[in-house]
Formats: structure tokens, sequence, C-alpha cells
């Protein structure tokens, strides 16, 4: 099985090096336990201004693609970059250990 494929898509955010480093490393890390089965993971950021307010709110939503099977999606909201991405990560390697549980039992 090929490793897993890892796109960072920064929509309405402005690109960052370091969260983008940031976010490979961290989905290597929660992906690495999966056995590969995991062939590509998509992360999506957004920045959300509600209602013409100066309130932010920062969007990741993370899509786990499992070989075989259809895509995972699964998102956090936050105020604060690395901690959106991180709950979001954690998240989509939780629904995926899930399915692949569910998977072992049948």
């Amino acid at each position: 099985m090929q490793p897993t494929v890892v796109q960072v898509n920064f929509g309405t955010v402005q690109h960052s090096e370091a969260l983008e480093a940031h976010i490979r490393g961290k989905v290597a890390s929660v992906m690495d336990r999966l056995l590969n089965r995991v062939t590509r993971v998509e992360v999506h950021l957004h920045d959300d201004k509600h209602n013409g307010s100066n309130d932010h709110d920062i969007r990741a939503t993370v899509e786990a693609r499992i070989a075989g099977r259809q895509p995972l999606a699964v998102s956090a909201i936050g105020h604060e970059f690395y901690g959106v991405v991180n709950r979001a990560i954690g998240k989509a390697g939780r629904a995926v250990s899930h399915t692949l549980e569910k998977t072992k039992s049948r």
C-alpha cells in the first residue's frame, strides 16, 4: 500500500510554512498508527468572520480517505489555528480507527 498523501488547503487563511509543517507532522503521527489504510488526508482551513463583526472563528475540516471506503470528514472550530488543527486531526484519527475496528469485527 502507498503511504498517506497529505494535502493542505489554506482557503481563506494566509499560507504559513510553520502551520503547514505542523499539520503534516500531526497527520503523520496520528495516521501512522493506522497501518497505512488511509490513502489520502485533506485539511481545509478557513477563517470565518461573523456578520460583519470582528469575531473570527478558525475552522479546520479534515477529510480522510480509507482504502476501499467512502471518505470520512470531521471539523473543529475555535480561535487559535494550532488548537483547531490538532482537534480536527485527532477527531479524524478516532473516526478512522472506529471505522477500521467496525470492519475488523464483521
